[in-house]
C-alpha cells in the first residue's frame, strides 16, 4: 500500500513539474511575443518619421529621387483633398445651423492665415488649429 501511495505522489509531483515548466514557457513565449510587437511598433514610428522628414525636404525643395517626389506628390493630393473635404463640412455645418436657426447661411467666413475657409461661427481654424479672429 505504501508503494501505491508513492507512485502517486511520484506521479502528482511529475504532473506539477509539467505544469510548472509548461507554465514558464508560455511566460516566456507571451514576454517574447510582447518584445516583438514592440519592436515592430518602434520600427513603424520610426518608418513615418523618416517619411515626414523626406516629405519636408521635398516641401523645402530640396533633391529627392523621382520615385519618391512621386510619392510626395500624392501626399499633396490627398493633404488637397482633406482640406476640400474639411471645407465641405464647414459648409454643411453651416447650412445645418442656418436651418436650425431659421436664418439663411451666412456668406461671411472665417479665413485662417493657412488659407482655409471656416465658418462664421469657428473659433479655430479646421484645418491648422490656429485661433481665429
Amino acid at each position: 500500500m505504501a508503494n501505491f501511495f508513492d507512485r502517486v505522489v511520484y506521479e502528482v509531483n511529475k504532473g506539477v513539474s509539467s505544469v510548472s515548466e509548461s507554465s514558464k514557457s508560455i511566460l516566456e513565449k507571451s514576454k517574447l511575443n510582447g518584445a516583438i510587437s514592440e519592436c515592430e511598433e518602434q520600427k513603424l514610428k520610426i518608418a513615418q518619421e523618416i517619411g515626414i522628414k523626406i516629405y519636408n525636404m521635398y516641401m523645402s525643395g530640396a533633391e529627392i529621387p523621382e520615385d519618391v517626389k512621386a510619392d510626395c506628390d500624392k501626399i499633396t493630393a490627398k493633404i488637397s483633398e482633406i482640406r476640400s473635404h474639411k471645407q465641405r463640412l464647414c459648409t454643411l455645418k453651416e447650412q445645418a445651423d442656418a436651418n436650425k436657426f431659421g436664418t439663411q447661411a451666412s456668406a461671411a467666413k472665417k479665413i485662417c492665415k493657412c488659407g482655409f475657409e471656416n465658418t462664421s461661427d469657428s473659433h479655430f481654424c479646421a484645418q491648422c488649429g490656429e485661433k481665429l479672429n
